[in-house]
């Protein structure tokens, strides 16, 4: 009676009625709060169409010039499809990750207004606001106390992979989309859901959809947890009204793909498939980097994917339940036949988030083999770690509902539920070292002026070939500037891409090439020279270097600006070339690098012998899978390495080698027959870019420049391709 009257006074201070309603009011404003503290009121001008482009390379840097080039564009069939980026097939903005309900909207927005902007920072403020709201809303199911829902909802706001979602895949902050079926299945005795289950399901699961693909296996399976707590009223009305709702949210979930052009032909992804980034089974015990308190585990392969940390405060707050519920002797009647579909159903998520190869830190548990068919059908989920989510929701719901439900006066109740609060917030204070703030300064990783105006007599820009050998960043600055001059390309940073007409059309172009003909209006970006074999440029095509890659395209180009030159392509042989190295006069550093090519190619003496002559012995006629680096500075040998399987060097400025100093920082990573390209730094430039055979780079260390680079395709007396600058000897 006390506890009750005690209430009732609180109620008649705060002069508000108990609510819901309310409690989402509150959790939403402290949604909005926590966003403004966190990022600030810059994400919020639509106007700054750079805000979310820079610092290019990011996930939300593709992201953004995607969505500008679906914005600015005039309607395809289907709506949400994407004309422009990989070019002449066409993409989806379900596939650059640009939230497709938002971007159809804005669409519809800017055909009205004639005028492009900026989504993702109103996105985040809602994405906060219901992630604050609908969490309060469940939170107030188990305290009928709006003020301690609010409280409990901040433990959802701060959620940690909430917080690195935002502004990094920014898709991914949406996941009020699975708070919304966990407030479904807390009110489910609620009139208003006994009547419009159906409907509340299948709307929701269309939805997420437009929100992100990964939601929607979530919303299905908390919908069968759903039917499945409403079975205890009869199973046979449960199981039908659970397959409609099936059947109506797979409908609408296809109708959302397909008005979003997720549905368009010939896509296919490209990338990990589903058990090479499995779900760690340390995930939510792990601090990770993020406690102060505790030491972190191992994440194994999964990496920042698999952080699903629970919290101290969330920990603590289930410490103090077990030890009261072990005081008092005794479980909440029915508890454990209560549970059963909840435990069913978290470990479906868990048992897909882990994958067939199960992890625990660093230790493979166990694995075991799917077959082909069945694992090309999960890797459309392949990141399946994302799946924990769901379960992280479950635990931290029934942690602070509990707390919440203590027969304590409302005074402890609120002040144990802050000070788990309080806890939690401190503890993992450092996860905001990893929110990404946008607005923040970058350096251009291109300095050229010709990628700011191509001309006129440029429309199309082609990447030959489309093996992915430009930096991120280099990439995301090339196509945000076509983007905005109305120029397309023929790759872009993609979820699924249209590969078989993508690599049609280099073949096309090469081909081309071959016979002396470039089609008017292109400009070919050549991001592996070994395509220049047999190709004499057409009479009309002059070669250019802007920012050490290699352009081909229509003359005058040069005339743009600074950070353009005109270049000569010649084919010469290997050890034409090596002769070639050894007249060079000026002080210099030669790096070579290479590893065996696929498929092998021998080492003959038309290749070892010009290489001896410079002073080079390591590489040996018998190896088989290797790696091989030298660098010579003067004439002189000061370094020379050859080993098998993958090779990882890092030499820093003045170090010594045989008492020779170097004068720049050298950082050498080549990944072997592994499909990875050979990466070699000098300074902070890449001066090789070949994916096998010799690449050679000449530098000038008073110059502090790359003078030349060579790539050749093998290790045989085969062509190569040498830039030089037009009159070099």
């Amino acid at each position: 009676m006390t506890h009750k009257l005690d209430d009732r006074n609180r109620i008649r201070r705060c002069g508000l009625v108990q609510s819901p309603l309310v409690a989402f009011v509150a959790g939403g404003i402290l949604g909005g709060i926590a966003f403004v503290l966190l990022w600030g009121t810059t994400p919020l001008n639509p106007n700054n169409l750079r805000l979310f482009t820079e610092p290019y390379g990011r996930e939300i840097s593709f992201a953004s010039i995607g969505v500008q080039q679906f914005l600015t564009t005039h309607w395809q069939f289907p709506p949400g499809a994407i004309e422009g980026l990989v070019f002449p097939a066409k993409t989806s903005v379900v596939y650059t990750d640009g939230i497709p309900l938002a971007a159809l909207i804005a669409k519809i927005i800017a055909s009205i207004t004639g005028r492009s902007f900026q989504y993702f920072g109103l996105w985040g403020l809602f994405c906060a606001v219901m992630q604050g709201g609908v969490s309060a809303a469940i939170i107030f199911k188990y305290a009928r106390d709006w003020v301690l829902a609010a409280v409990g909802c901040v433990f959802f706001i701060f959620c940690p992979f909430f917080l690195m979602k935002m502004f990094t895949h920014v898709s991914m902050s949406g996941q009020w989309v699975v708070l919304l079926a966990l407030l479904f299945i807390t009110y489910r005795e609620s009139a208003w859901m006994r009547r419009w289950d159906v409907a509340l399901w299948s709307g929701v699961a269309t939805v997420s959809v437009g929100v992100l693909a990964y939601f929607t296996p979530m919303v299905g399976l908390l919908s069968v947890l759903y039917y499945w707590l409403r079975a205890e009223y009869g199973f046979a009305f449960a199981a039908r009204r659970c397959a409609l709702t099936l059947l109506l949210s797979a409908a609408g979930a296809v109708l959302m793909m397909w008005i979003a052009g997720g549905l368009l032909p010939g896509t296919e992804p490209v990338g990990s498939n589903y058990g090479d980034v499995p779900y760690n089974l340390n995930g939510l015990i792990n601090p990770g980097w993020a406690s102060k308190l505790l030491p972190g585990m191992s994440s194994g392969t999964a990496g920042g994917e698999a952080f699903s940390w629970l919290g101290l405060g969330v920990i603590s707050a289930a410490a103090i339940l077990l030890i009261r519920a072990a005081y008092r002797r005794r479980l909440p009647v029915n508890f454990v036949a209560q549970s059963l579909p909840f435990i069913v159903v978290a470990l479906a998520f868990i048992a897909f988030a882990a994958t067939n190869v199960v992890m625990f830190g660093d230790v493979v548990l166990f694995h075991y083999p799917l077959p082909g068919g069945l694992r090309s059908v999960l890797s459309a989920f392949r990141t399946s770690a994302r799946f924990i989510w769901p379960v992280w929701y479950m635990i931290v719901i029934l942690v602070v509902g509990s707390l919440t439900m203590l027969r304590a006066p409302w005074l402890v109740r609120f002040g144990l539920l802050a000070a788990l609060v309080c806890l939690q917030l401190w503890d993992g204070s450092d996860i905001r070292v990893f929110i990404h703030r946008p607005g923040e300064s970058s350096q251009l990783p291109l300095k050229s002026q010709l990628w700011h105006k191509f001309g006129p007599q440029v429309q199309h820009l082609y990447f030959l070939p489309i093996w992915g050998l430009t930096a991120h960043k280099q990439l995301a600055q090339i196509e945000y500037e076509c983007v905005q001059q109305g120029v397309t390309t023929n790759l872009f940073w993609l979820g699924r891409y249209p590969w078989h007409v993508m690599q049609q059309t280099v073949e096309q172009k090469i081909d081309g090439l071959r016979k002396g003909r470039r089609e008017k209006g292109d400009l070919l970006l050549i991001e592996y020279i070994g395509v220049m074999r047999d190709v004499e440029l057409p009479s009309d095509t002059q070669a250019y270097l802007a920012d050490d890659i290699l352009l081909l395209g229509p003359s005058g180009m040069d005339k743009s600006g600074a950070g353009v030159r005109r270049v000569a392509v010649e084919t010469v042989s290997l050890s034409g070339y090596m002769q070639h190295l050894a007249q060079i006069s000026s002080r210099s550093m030669l790096i070579i690098t290479g590893r065996q090519t696929v498929p092998a190619t021998n080492l003959n003496d038309k290749t070892l012998g010009p290489l001896a002559t410079l002073g080079f012995q390591g590489l040996r006629p018998t190896a088989a899978d290797f790696s091989y680096a030298a660098v010579a500075l003067d004439g002189k040998i000061l370094l020379e390495k050859m080993v098998p399987g993958p090779l990882l060097l890092e030499l820093q400025k003045g170090q010594l080698i045989d008492g020779v100093p170097l004068p720049e920082h050298i950082d050498i990573s080549i990944d072997a027959n592994r499909g990875k390209m050979p990466r070699v730094l000098l300074g902070n430039a890449n001066v090789s870019r070949s994916l096998g055979g010799l690449n050679i780079a000449v530098y000038d260390p008073q110059r502090q420049e790359v003078i030349e680079n060579a790539e050749f395709d093998g290790f045989s007396n085969i062509s190569g391709v040498v830039v030089r600058t037009d009159g070099a000897q």
